[in-house]
């Protein structure tokens, strides 16, 4: 009896940290932006921030749905359980959604996902810039 015991201690100890560290759930994903409207070149950043229970990662993934409209990244914020999502606008005016999923799984045992609506709009003329031309025929 206490060899089976020392043996399945064994074994637990043997495990890779990783399964291990895998003990707890995502609670929450909430995003500071559910829509986004943006010039075409442009770069808008939308902060990610993940509630866990235990061990549970607090990193998210994020997919544009048109990357000929939008290219998205993301980064660690300053606070550990913050992540930047950057979407950065390519060329081409249009709409696009950038779904953001959790690294780990919630207790249901399925990621959280969270989209963003964005629209690409073509670049806004500064009427600024009429006060530098000469309207006299002179």
């Amino acid at each position: 009896m206490k060899r089976s015991i020392i043996i399945a201690l064994a074994m637990v100890l043997a495990l890779p940290s990783t399964i291990l560290a895998a003990t707890g759930y995502v609670k929450s994903l909430k995003l500071d932006e559910k829509r986004v409207t943006m010039e075409v070149w442009d770069t808008e950043d939308v902060d990610a921030k993940v509630r866990v229970k235990g061990n549970a990662s607090t990193e998210v993934t994020a997919k544009s749905s048109n990357e000929n409209i939008v290219t998205v990244d993301v980064h660690e914020d300053d606070d550990p359980d913050e992540y930047v999502v950057e979407i950065t606008s390519e060329d081409k005016t249009g709409d696009a959604v950038v779904t953001v999923t959790t690294v780990d799984k919630a207790r249901n045992g399925k990621k959280i996902s969270k989209k963003i609506k964005v629209k690409v709009l073509e670049e806004v003329r500064d009427d600024d810039d009429d006060d530098d031309y000469d309207y006299d025929d002179d």
